[in-house]
């Protein structure tokens, strides 16, 4: 729409903004009681018009009256998260110059098991994770996605937790991925372990100028002090909440959300839990 389109008597220049306005709300007035109605007057008109107008010539669009729907064409921020394999569909009204901003993130690592007197076992590597600029997609094209499935607990032999999977797009032919957390280490003997490291990122995503790495936050270290011993907490993204590790009588917490590792066993026959899942973002402007 044009709003500076009238059926007669449009003025050459905008009005002015009242010096001395009248602050509230619209109101029909009562003549009983002698309440004049609200005047809007021509700034009010001119004022939203205005507003709506800014908004259609900021989204590349030439006001016209022909068409009243140009305020939804205008463009907007888009946002997908993919939490399964799948596909990453673009929209029809995107073209290979639209930049997206890519999200991947690698499944977090299992934490490892414990099986011993003062055995402290190792928390969960959290999966590489990064954000990238990059275009050159094609409007209503199908992107393949994958998704890192989680890094098992290592059982309460003492066993090792499982390393996380790897998540990954491919764009034209070109594979971009973070790979999951390195996996927590399981004990049967009387030590300490830390977090294991996180996982890498792919050089396509290196090489790319924009990209921005995301480092996983590391536990402190298990402890013992008989009679009292804690296992590794999995290590931390901002996509998540990490498995925080087994402590003396208790076993270690459950982890949400996705790319962090899940938390050691400690003592006799416990096991490690499982770390989180992957994920993939996509935000554009269209």
């Amino acid at each position: 729409m044009e709003p500076r389109n009238f059926q007669a008597g449009a003025a050459a220049s905008p009005p002015t903004a009242p010096a001395s306005p009248s602050v509230g709300y619209a109101t029909n007035g009562n003549p009983s009681t002698a309440t004049p109605a609200t005047q809007p007057g021509a700034f009010w008109f001119h004022k939203i018009g205005e507003e709506l107008r800014a908004a259609i010539v900021a989204g590349g669009i030439s006001p016209s009256d022909t068409d009243l729907g140009q305020l939804a064409k205008t463009k907007q921020l888009h946002f997908i998260a993919l939490t399964a394999s799948g596909n990453f569909t673009t929209p029809a009204n995107i073209t290979t110059s639209t930049v997206f901003e890519i999200t991947l993130v690698g499944a977090g690592a299992g934490g490892g098991g414990s099986n011993g007197t003062s055995t402290v076992g190792g928390g969960g590597g959290a999966g590489a994770a990064a954000k990238f600029l990059i275009s050159g997609l094609a409007p209503s094209t199908a992107y393949a996605v994958l998704i890192g499935a989680f890094g098992a607990g290592g059982v309460n032999t003492g066993g090792n937790g499982g390393t996380g999977g790897t998540t990954q797009i491919t764009i034209n032919g070109v594979v971009y991925s973070c790979t999951g957390g390195t996996a927590g280490n399981g004990t049967t003997t009387a030590n300490v372990n830390i977090a294991a490291g996180q996982g890498a990122l792919s050089s396509t995503i290196t090489a790319l100028a924009s990209y921005t790495a995301i480092l996983q936050q590391s536990s402190a270290p298990g402890f013992g002090n008989s009679p009292l011993f804690s296992g590794s907490n999995g290590a931390g993204l901002p996509f998540g909440t990490t498995g925080a590790a087994g402590r003396t009588g208790f076993g270690p917490d459950l982890v949400t959300g996705f790319g962090v590792g899940g938390g050691g066993g400690v003592g006799l026959s416990m096991a490690g839990t499982a770390g989180a899942p992957g994920l993939f973002e996509a935000r554009w402007v269209a």
